[in-house]
């Protein structure tokens, strides 16, 4: 019988269960959310600004003019909080994709 390590057990479960519940206060309503919306548009301007070497949760917290505790509810780590901007990036980079290609007539036999 193999013995299972304290963070094999417990910690990974409660992670999985916590990266759960923050994935679903942000998934509800994201676009009706006004905090949620502050903090992912000052993540993205701290991003911009410092890299993501510069990149820390207490900046954005500043940025957004919130407090830890606030950003930390809605984001409890600074990898969630990336995790979501760059999702919303990528999101909007797409829907802008698909404005272009639906505007972009190509006429029958024209070559890309």
């Amino acid at each position: 019988m193999t013995r299972k390590s304290k963070h094999e057990t417990g910690s990974v479960t409660s992670g999985k269960i916590a990266a759960s519940a923050s994935a679903s206060r942000v998934q509800q309503g994201s676009e009706s959310h006004p905090t949620i919306e502050l903090i992912l548009s000052s993540a993205r301007q701290v991003l911009i600004e410092h890299g993501h070497v510069g990149f820390t949760t207490r900046l954005v917290a500043e940025s957004a003019a919130i407090s830890p505790g606030s950003l930390s509810y809605h984001f409890p780590s600074k990898t969630e909080l990336l995790q979501a901007v760059i999702s919303r990036l990528v999101e909007d980079y797409a829907r802008q994709f698909e404005i272009f290609l639906s505007d972009f007539k190509v006429s029958a036999g024209q070559e890309l």
